[in-house]
């Protein structure tokens, strides 16, 4: 082959020669294919013009950079290179904090996002350039659900089939990579009445996505408005509602959903008798709603007892302990109160044995308002050699709970009479302690940092 000979002048059998020496050269690529990718687009306007070199912290996952918008008022693009990938947007106002001004979760959609300025505030808009249509709400009986130790966001919306976005717009979470242990939230399922959106990939024919959601290719067509089925484009938002589907096909689809939800009944029943530690769950939605698909609420059984201590330290937190009306000694049915010198007795083992109490599991015994029970107690507690997500702490001086780990090693433990309070503290040189018949979950559970 001819050296500074042009592209242009090689014949077939030289270009497929070019193209393989690339492809080796680039590690083996494939001529002529490309990889399908999502990206997020903010674009800052102070109501009328763009606002060009505005600074932002913008955290991808777990790895943070420090960007400006250009002069058309854009920040680089934001490319979804991970499912379930947090974006967050950060802004420092004029006190020198940050502010988080938008945040989401990277899915399989092309968002463009429209950061209002307004001197130092910031509001988020999605931009009129792909509009979608919104998801109804759903119809379902929502769900309360409680965050346990390792959870995320688009953990929980994959698990009940709806969107962290979502769920974060429900429970008003200004920043999706931040919810904690024991915080409730309110999770609606997916709807089945409603539309649901499409985003038409690379090699997708409206024939594909019709037999993919089971519905008629005029049907696709009809709902929207395309003259020629022939004719789509990747990055098309394409909605889909079956419920143009004739009477008898929905007729046998609820008959073989409730046959077939008979077998699943009677499993969960024998389920029951044989493991008492497991409660009985009624799903949400199912064949006596109105809606074809039924939910079963998660059967939260970590660390129960956080819900209480979790309850009592948000009523009294900061609170004194001549000021708390709850004597947690009397509570747990302890009538010593006050030692020799006349002042009460301390109440950190009585208030961790109080949150046992209230969930309906087992206080140490025989002294349950002594931090040494913990090691006394056989009978009703063992001894773990790492620490799990409510797991009872004690040093025999001190008892409390432990919620996760600092940035420097140290446990993060949520206990009262810390400073005659009820308090989330620091500690090391703890022993861990867990409920005998709660023992085969704890293999399950961690703490996070």
């Amino acid at each position: 082959m001819q050296k500074n000979k042009k592209i242009s002048d090689f014949d077939d059998d030289e270009f497929d020669k070019v193209v393989d020496a690339i492809s080796k050269k680039e590690g083996g690529l494939k001529p002529g294919t490309e990889k399908w990718v999502y990206v997020t687009n903010i674009t800052v306007s102070d109501g009328s013009r763009p606002v060009a070199d505005v600074p932002f912290k913008v955290t991808l996952g777990s790895t943070s950079y420090e960007w400006k918008t250009d002069e058309y008022g854009k920040l680089k693009k934001i490319i979804h290179s991970k499912p379930g990938m947090s974006i967050v947007i950060k802004y420092t106002n004029s006190l020198g904090q940050e502010d988080v001004v938008y945040s989401t979760v990277a899915g399989e959609e092309t968002k463009s996002i429209l950061l209002t300025r307004n001197f130092s505030q910031f509001s988020a808009r999605t931009l009129a350039d792909a509009p979608k249509i919104p998801r109804e709400k759903s119809t379902q009986k929502p769900i309360e659900y409680t965050v346990m130790s390792g959870d995320s966001l688009s953990k929980i919306a994959e698990r009940y089939k709806t969107s962290a976005g979502e769920i974060a717009r429900n429970n008003n979470i200004p920043d999706v990579s931040k919810i904690f242990p024991g915080q409730r939230l309110t999770v609606y399922g997916v709807n089945p009445d409603s539309s649901s959106i499409y985003l038409v990939a690379p090699g997708d024919t409206l024939a594909k996505i019709a037999a993919k959601n089971e519905i008629d290719v005029d049907e696709i067509a009809r709902q929207n408005n395309i003259s020629d089925p022939n004719k789509i484009y990747p990055g098309q938002s394409i909605s889909i509602n079956k419920n143009g589907r004739s009477n008898s096909t929905q007729g046998e689809t609820s008959k073989t959903t409730s046959s077939a939800s008979k077998p699943a009944e009677k499993q969960l029943q024998k389920k029951d008798t044989s493991n008492t530690n497991k409660k009985k769950l009624e799903s949400v939605g199912g064949k006596n709603s109105g809606n074809p698909i039924a939910l079963l609420p998660h059967d939260q059984r970590e660390a129960p007892w956080m819900k209480i201590a979790l309850s009592e330290a948000k009523k009294w937190h900061g609170t004194k302990e001549d000021r708390i009306t709850s004597n947690y000694h009397s509570l747990i049915g302890h009538k010593w109160l006050k030692n020799l010198v006349g002042t009460l007795n301390a109440w950190c083992a009585s208030f961790v044995n109080y949150c046992f109490q209230e969930s309906g599991y087992h206080k140490t015994v025989p002294d349950p308002y002594r931090a040494v029970s913990f090691f006394k107690d056989s009978v009703n507690f063992f001894e773990i050699k790492k620490p799990i997500y409510g797991c009872a702490a004690s040093s025999g001086h001190h008892a409390t709970f432990v919620y996760g780990k600092s940035k420097s090693g140290a446990l993060i433990c949520l206990g009262g009479n810390q400073s005659d309070t009820i308090k989330f503290s620091l500690f090391n040189g703890l022993r861990f302690f867990y409920q005998w018949h709660t023992k085969d979950i704890t293999s399950q559970m961690n703490i996070k940092s």
